[in-house]
């Protein structure tokens, strides 16, 4: 049986080598208008984060605890409000398909970004805005289930990994770009201007979208959407991450890598601000490099690693490089120690498309939507956690009659980050013993 098995996989494999090349042109044009939208509809965010954090830091007077308690609470806060909305919008994805529901996000975004630019001087305004902005993020879930689509049309491993390494490759770029662009534009002509003009971007991202070439949808007649509260509760739908062992270890894995990322983020600013001084214009400064870093890394990185170390040990390199990186940020005693931090956690970004890659073909392709959905709303129902801890653990160390050590968020996201290697080695663990090997979802 063993020898038929791999006389059958010779002669796959040969198959697969002599279509690839056909398989990769007819999903190029689809991929090209996903990474143009993914990148657009990103630069709006890309242009804030460095701003955003130092405008609630204004309006709570300067002062970094209260700032990090405010922005704990409404972090927590997002996180509910997207776990509650990922699922039914990964459902929707299916039923109405992908580029209907992106339009309805670009829409949001709109909305959010002229609120700011009217009122981003009152603390209220920020909290309510962030709350209700929270769903601009979830883009991702359409622009990932998209790239879900795409992956399930080619067979070979190293091009899905590809593909998925394109999508964080520009990313990377948009963060390499816009945070730069955000903290000098901040700097010279003020955050009104900046605002509106994340305003106009939006505004562009809606007209063009009904344009592209965006519905990667497998052909299928799309089913009804079923608006009753029980289709509309998002809980069940992560029953589609249970049905498998190995699919919900690697969920966790993944919802628990973006989790420690949260926590880091939250605080991350304040952080600078606290044991550096740093301000927008710096802060820009290191998310374009953190951006250059990902986009050379997730670009370049995957496919060759995946074919030289597999897809088990590209994700745990992945990983264990994640946990060292934040290490470091937490030891660092000044600036220049978190540019070294980005340079040592380069690896990390080998991880995420690769996971990502295996996560999506354990489910058939018309299901993709509902599987990034449900991956997203696993980490949404994490995330209020991340800014929970991490911004308490700032407010208590950052106080000068106190221990101060304001890295202590940073140590706790480097102790997290040990878990998703345990779970990844378990999630292979339980399927090389099923001689599974996560190659397909059957």
């Amino acid at each position: 049986v063993e020898q038929s098995s791999s006389h059958c996989k010779e002669d796959q494999d040969t198959a697969v080598d002599s279509t690839l090349g056909d398989e990769w042109e007819r999903t190029t044009g689809g991929l090209m208008a996903v990474l143009v939208v993914t990148g657009m509809g990103m630069l709006p965010m890309a242009l804030g984060f460095p701003v955003l954090p130092q405008l609630l830091l204004d309006a709570c007077g300067g002062n970094s605890s209260r700032a990090s308690l405010v922005n704990g609470v409404v972090g927590a806060s997002a996180g509910v409000i997207k776990a509650l909305i990922s699922p039914v919008l990964g459902k929707l994805t299916d039923a109405k398909g992908r580029k209907c529901v992106l339009q309805w996000i670009f829409l949001a975004a709109m909305a959010e970004y002229m609120v700011l630019g009217l009122l981003f001087r009152r603390l209220w305004a920020l909290v309510l805005v962030n709350l209700v902005g929270s769903m601009v993020g979830l883009i991702f879930v359409v622009t990932r289930a998209m790239i879900g689509d795409l992956t399930a049309k080619v067979t070979k491993d190293t091009a899905k990994a590809r593909m998925w390494g394109l999508y964080g490759a520009v990313v990377g770029f948009v963060l390499a770009v816009g945070p730069l662009l955000g903290g000098a534009l901040f700097n010279r002509l003020g955050p009104r201007f900046l605002l509106w003009l994340m305003f106009g971007i939006a505004v562009v991202n809606a007209a063009v979208n009904p344009l592209l070439p965006l519905e990667t949808s497998v052909g299928r007649p799309q089913a009804e959407m079923d608006w009753s509260g029980a289709s509309l509760n998002p809980i069940p739908d992560l029953k589609i991450l249970f049905e498998k062992k190995r699919l919900v270890l690697l969920a966790l894995s993944l919802a628990l890598t973006n989790l420690a990322e949260g926590g880091f983020q939250s605080v991350f600013f304040l952080y600078c601000s606290e044991m550096f001084g740093w301000g927008p214009s710096e802060i820009g400064i290191f998310l374009s490099f953190v951006g250059v870093t990902l986009m050379v890394s997730e670009g370049l990185l995957p496919g060759p690693v995946v074919s030289i170390l597999g897809e088990k040990f590209t994700i745990i390199t992945g990983q264990a490089f994640e946990m060292l990186h934040f290490l470091v940020f937490a030891l660092a005693s000044s600036g220049s120690f978190m540019y070294l931090g980005v340079i040592v956690g380069i690896p990390r970004f080998i991880s995420s498309p690769t996971l990502r890659s295996v996560i999506a073909r354990q489910v058939e392709p018309d299901k993709q939507g509902l599987l990034q959905g449900a991956v997203n709303s696993l980490g949404m129902l994490l995330q209020p956690f991340a800014p929970m801890v991490a911004s308490t653990l700032f407010a208590i160390f950052s106080k000068k009659d106190g221990i101060y050590y304001p890295g202590a968020p940073m140590l706790a996201m480097s102790v997290l980050c040990s878990l998703p290697i345990m779970l990844t080695l378990q999630a292979f663990r339980r399927s090389e013993e099923a001689g599974l090997y996560l190659r397909t979802f059957t």
